[in-house]
């Protein structure tokens, strides 16, 4: 099974939220702070250059026997709307290039990816919803993408792969880590499979735009059979 987590995008910082609330009268609560307007439009990017970067490395495979990834988050606005962004960003993958995301259910919610959160509280979570099918057992090509917060993440990523919480690899803010991990979910038997900052994931799907519209200029600008066919009678 892949998991992948990725950080929150960029959020309103805790000074100015504070300002925003006592201005309008609001109760200062770090977890309702949201997304800035420049850090959605960034994640936008970042999500569809993510969603590129899976199907082009086939870490989700397109087809009748596609599965489908499911997303879960942290509670936290902030968090709760980067897993909306994501959301958009594979069902429009789906629209464009017919792959097998359209049952893409809405983000599960947990408290288990909340800031400070101990990693193996997480893993008994994804136990029990990997667990739950006929086979009670995951798909080996199951995908779980799991929004949250610093520390927390690069700590999980570090019992996964080595066994102990410790943050040694801090993600930023948008970017993604896929890791694969076994059918027990031990910790410290998890591979890693890549890592991507946030601008690397802006880059990728500028890149993916860039040739999409280069094919599609092709695409107008080839001559159809008719056309051919005319241009033969004409030089006749």
């Amino acid at each position: 099974m892949k998991l992948m987590y990725v950080r929150h995008a960029v959020a309103m910082e805790r000074d100015e939220f504070a300002r925003y609330c006592i201005e309008n009268g609001i109760e200062p609560d770090d977890e309702l702070r949201p997304l800035t307007a420049e850090g959605k439009k960034k994640m936008k990017r970042a999500a569809h250059g993510l969603v590129t970067a899976l199907v082009k490395f086939n870490a989700v495979e397109a087809g009748a026997q596609a599965i489908r990834p499911i997303i879960v988050t942290s509670p936290l606005v902030r968090a709760k709307q980067t897993a909306t962004i994501l959301t958009h960003a594979f069902e429009k993958e789906s629209k464009d290039e017919k792959k097998d995301f359209r049952r893409l259910k809405p983000a599960v919610v947990t408290t288990a990816l909340s800031p400070g959160t101990d990693p193996e509280i997480f893993r008994d979570f994804l136990y029990a919803m990997t667990h739950a099918g006929a086979s009670h057992r995951p798909h080996p090509n199951t995908l779980v993408i799991a929004i949250g917060h610093e520390p927390h993440l690069s700590a999980s990523l570090g019992w996964w792969l080595a066994g102990e919480a410790k943050s040694r690899f801090p993600l930023k803010k948008g970017g993604a880590t896929l890791i694969e991990v076994g059918g027990a979910l031990s910790a410290g038997e998890a591979r890693l499979i890549w890592a991507l900052p946030p601008w690397a994931l802006r880059e990728i799907s500028h890149a993916h735009s860039k040739h999409e519209k280069a094919k599609s200029e092709k695409a107008k600008n080839k001559p159809n059979k008719k056309t051919k066919a005319k241009g033969k009678k004409k030089s006749k």
